[in-house]
């Protein structure tokens, strides 16, 4: 695509009249950031308005600049805009190359085309709307008169204070003075200059006898006490306050962590942790976050991601410290654990840990991404000797077996196109599917995954396309389930259970690989366990579903124990 600079004077392309591609960089304006904090939206919003006055495009607005609106890299002194929070360098705004005179003819005669080409009742709608703002202006002015009228004369009535008696005036029982009757306004149009009575007390109202009198002879006869007030409440000391309010602050730390929906709220339940995460405790889950902790500041969000995409600029990580993020990356990743396994909808996520919606999408985006980099990066196919050093027990009959493998399908979206409707369409789900191949050790964990393909696609054909042929030699041996014909393009021992036997050392084998071959389902089936799967999956664009699928089966590994001891006996 041919890229224009959008200075006014300025006419250099992205590739010259031969086709040949000139050594130029283009720059979009930078964009308005209002979710970062008040200081960087000050910055970001005047550096946008300070490229709009430097272009000097009388049509652009600060609210719709199309992204096609380029700057090409010869207005800047290094070749490349400046960080945004840089203001002091020259390149914060394009000032090289400007050519100011003819920018200047260039604006007078859009100026002149849009002024000469206004229409008339554009004309007069204008003179309309300025009208009605100066009317309003008028009587905006003439009620602020009016106020000040009124209160001057309530300031009339006020008796002027004498200097002289300076601590003079009603006093509290404290010492402190109080206003002279008159001293404040009360008089106003709102209560029609009128002030009613002060309703008299309760003590006030109530008549009462007069005390009696007692003769001073009389005195030894009568015991004369105090009457004794039963509403008086001893003050407390300063020991009883301070531990008052440290039981309050204890009390608002543990309203405050049950308002908010994080991962410090189910600390104390492993049951609440294992519903929303699959990790069977909390120092379980712990321990993982231990592992991938210190490679999460090395983290590039898809936001970032996305943004340096579209302005050709190279993606470097940026230091947290400069990026304000809305949730800390422990809850970030309790989002992401919550929206896998228990299937949330991102509108819900977002009123949940009281962000936008836009915030959870980048989130479950930038942590699909990372956690399928940070896991992929292991290697989870297990070598001859790994596999025979765990083989349980009940292998000893198959003990050359490397990998038990079998497919599963996801329920997905059904395509608009009819020609993609066929290709996903699966006759064993009646409905359009993805389909993987899922391969694990003999001892349980997860060590081959496939790409999601198609759900026509037959299990011997994603068998070829996967891969996994390459992987095993002949002193290895698969074992499948009976409908898994891969006998012709393995070159290694299948066990597979035969469709028909009569024989009784025949039968005992089938038993024997039919009960083995049913973990690789008990596993598929945990890793289903996460309700994402469990419904119609969306073909979202934010997110890869490729990539949660393999983030699922790998997550596996670290979410579950062994299962071959328990099941079989």
């Amino acid at each position: 695509m041919v890229r224009t600079c959008c200075v006014l004077g300025c006419n250099v392309r992205s590739y010259d009249r031969h086709g040949n591609k000139v050594g130029l960089s283009f720059y979009a304006f930078p964009t308005w950031k209002q979710r970062e904090g008040a200081h960087v939206s000050d910055v970001t919003k005047r550096r946008r308005l300070a490229w709009i006055a430097a272009v000097g495009r009388l049509d652009l607005q600060f609210s719709s600049i199309s992204k096609y609106l380029l700057v090409c890299s010869r207005h800047f002194h290094s070749g490349k805009p400046a960080y945004e929070m840089d203001q002091t360098n020259p390149d914060w705004v394009p000032t090289l190359h400007m050519n100011s005179e003819k920018r200047r003819r260039t604006q007078g005669q859009q100026q002149r085309a849009l002024v000469g080409g206004r229409k008339a009742e554009e004309a007069s709608a204008e003179k309309i709307r300025r009208k009605m703002r100066l009317d309003v202006f008028n009587r905006r002015q003439t009620a602020k008169l009016q106020r000040i009228a009124q209160i001057k004369l309530s300031a009339e009535g006020i008796p002027a204070r004498d200097p002289a008696a300076k601590d003079a005036g009603p006093t509290t029982l404290d010492g402190r003075r109080r206003l002279f009757k008159g001293a404040v306004p009360t008089l106003f149009q709102w209560n029609n200059y009128k002030v009613e009575p002060t309703q008299s007390s309760v003590w006030e109202r109530t008549e009462r006898e007069p005390p009696e009198l007692v003769h001073p002879g009389d005195q030894g006869q009568h015991s004369v006490t105090g009457d004794h007030d039963y509403c008086s409440v001893p003050e407390p000391s300063a020991e009883d306050l301070s531990k008052d309010v440290e039981s309050l602050r204890k009390e608002i730390q543990e309203l405050r962590v049950q308002r908010e929906f994080g991962l410090q709220r189910f600390a104390g339940s492993d049951t609440d942790i294992q519903f929303y995460t699959r990790f069977p405790s909390y120092d379980h889950l712990m321990a993982f976050w231990v592992l991938i902790e210190p490679c999460i500041y090395k983290m590039i969000r898809a936001s970032r991601a996305k943004s340096a995409a579209n302005t050709d600029e190279e993606v470097l990580t940026p230091a947290r410290t400069q990026t304000r993020q809305l949730l800390q990356p422990i809850d970030e990743f309790f989002l992401f654990l919550v929206f896998l396994s228990v299937g949330l909808k991102e509108r819900d996520l977002a009123h949940r840990f009281n962000i936008h919606q836009s915030t959870v999408s980048s989130i479950i985006a930038t942590w699909t991404s990372f956690l399928a980099t940070a896991l992929g990066s292991q290697c989870i196919w297990l070598t001859r000797a790994e596999v025979q050093a765990y083989l349980p027990k009940e292998f000893k009959g198959f003990s050359d077996t490397q990998v038990i493998l079998d497919c599963t399908e996801l329920r997905c979206q059904t395509p608009s196109s009819p020609l993609l409707q066929s290709e996903t369409y699966s006759s064993y789900k009646s409905h359009c599917t993805m389909k993987a191949l899922v391969g694990i050790a003999p001892h349980g964990p997860v060590t081959f995954i496939s790409d999601l393909y198609a759900g026509s696609v037959s299990d011997k054909e994603l068998f070829k396309q996967s891969g996994i042929a390459e992987k095993l030699t002949e002193d290895m041996a698969v074992m499948v389930d009976k409908g898994f014909l891969i006998t012709d393009g393995c070159k290694c021992k299948v066990y597979r259970p035969p469709f028909v036997s009569k024989k009784k050392n025949q039968v005992k084998e089938m038993q024997a690989t039919v009960r083995l071959g049913l973990h690789v389902e008990r596993v598929i089936r945990r890793i289903k366990q996460n309700k994402l799967f469990d419904g119609i999956i969306t073909m979202s664009p934010v997110y890869n579903i490729n990539q949660l699928f393999a983030v699922a089966c790998m997550l596996s590994n670290y979410q579950n124990t062994a299962l071959v001891q328990k099941r079989i006996k």
